[in-house]
């Protein structure tokens, strides 16, 4: 989705590229989502805190190839790729809080239960 903006102007990107963005997109994101989660739904801070950085281990080399994938079109489009994610973090952070409070807890929830699933692949 974010990366997804990075890499439309890049007709090169492959699809195991576009993956790892998302990839790093995704690890970008989640620590800030993780912690609007942590109001959303009481009680699940501690599975919150431990399934990120599994997730990330788990995942630490497509999440590596994704970042590279990044730099590299956001050099050739001439942007800066950490301002960009940075604006797109906060601009999902406000469409997320913007949410009824139903559908915070079913994505809160979706993002637990992505971050542990994967995590134990």
């Amino acid at each position: 989705m974010l990366a997804g903006i990075l890499l439309a102007g890049s007709a090169a990107a492959q699809v195991p590229d576009q993956t790892a963005a998302l990839m790093y997109v995704q690890s970008y994101v989640s620590p800030a989502l993780i912690e609007v989660c942590k109001g959303v739904m009481p009680g699940t801070g501690a599975r919150l805190d431990d399934a990120l950085p599994r997730w990330r281990d788990r995942n630490r080399d497509l999440i590596a190839q994704g970042e590279r994938v990044l730099q590299s079109v956001a050099r050739g489009e001439g942007s800066n790729m950490e301002a960009t994610l940075a604006t797109q973090r906060e601009t999902l952070l406000r469409q997320f809080r913007a949410l009824p409070a139903p559908d915070q807890t079913e994505r809160c929830g979706s993002l637990l239960g992505v971050l542990e699933s994967e995590a134990r692949r």
